[in-house]
This record gives C-alpha cells, structure tokens and sequence, in this order.
C-alpha cells in the first residue's frame, strides 16, 4: 500500500512537471506580449472589416492571427512569426503572398515582411490590399503602396514615422518584397 501511494505521489509529479515543461516550451515560441503588436492587429483586422463591407472590394485579404508560433530564422539569430499566408489560384498558376512579423534575437519586435509571388507576370490582388493595409494600420503612406503596383515599380524606398519602408520587384523570379523596419 505504501509502494502504491508512493507511486502515485510520484506520478502526479511527473504529470505536474511535465505539464509546467510543456507549457514553458509553448510559452518559449510565444512572442512577448507587446500593446504594440495588439493595437497594430485590432487596427489591421478592422480596416479588413471596413473593406469586406464594400461589395465593390476586388478579393480581401483575410484578417491576421497572431497566436503562430515563433520561428527561428535559420542561420540567423532572429526570429519570425507568420501572421498572415493565401494562395490564389488562376490561368497562370499559383499565385501566393506571405505576411510575418521579425523579431531579433530577444524576440523583440522588428518590423514586418510581406513576400508576393506571381505567376505569368500576374500578382496575387489580395497581396495589394495586404500591402496597403498593412501600411495604412502603421499610419504609414498607403497611397505608395498602390503607386508601386500600378505603375509597376521595380522599387521604392522612404522613410516614414521611424520606419524604413522597401518595396522591392524581382521582375524574372515575378517576387515582390516589401520590408518595414523600425528604426
């Protein structure tokens, strides 16, 4: 009998410290709570809101998730959160964008990267709205964001509101990037 309540006592701590290493481990790929990253999402998801209420809105982006985990960027001690990924399809293939948040090696926050690809010259249209969105919640000019996919810019960079903004087109790989940096 004094084997089996020991055995118990045992079990139940091993259960316990089990349960507290897993829950450090998810708690470890988290990012750090951050009023900026939260007020950035509320701002982000309720212009995608805005936009879904107009039947005249080509495709919309679908709101962002931030509950992903972190990743570690290989070869790199930064880090990287996707909040944001959709693949459309159409006559000339695949067309895919990808919206994540870095953070250095602290997990921090960085900046953002939105990565597009295209196919047969043509770019995912919900990549556009995630890119105007994306600066419009960061208060950010939007409006140049839209100029570079209508004028067909190979690139574009300034610096707005401690941020350095990049659009960049890789023409023959038919990639658009667009990095925005805090400062």
């Amino acid at each position: 009998m004094k084997k089996l309540f020991i055995t118990v006592i045992f079990l139940c701590i091993l259960t316990g410290c089990s349960h507290s290493m897993s829950h450090k481990i998810e708690e470890e790929n988290k990012p750090k709570t951050n009023a900026f990253i939260d007020n950035f999402v509320t701002n982000y998801n309720e212009y995608i809101e805005i936009l879904n209420e107009n039947d005249q809105m080509p495709p919309v982006p679908e709101k962002i998730n931030v509950d992903a985990d972190i990743r570690k960027e290989e070869s790199k001690n930064d880090y990287y959160q996707i909040i944001a990924a959709e693949t459309e399809t159409s006559d000339s293939g695949f067309l895919y964008y990808q919206l994540r948040i870095n953070y250095d090696v602290n997990k921090e926050f960085k900046g953002f990267h939105l990565t597009v690809f295209g196919a047969g010259g043509e770019i995912p249209v919900k990549s556009i709205g995630c890119a105007v969105v994306l600066l419009k919640s960061l208060d950010l000019d939007s409006d140049r964001a839209a100029a570079f996919f209508d004028e067909n810019k190979l690139d574009d960079e300034w610096n707005e509101n401690g941020y350095r903004i990049k659009f960049s087109k890789i023409a023959l790989a038919e990639t658009v990037e667009l990095s925005i940096i805090k400062e």
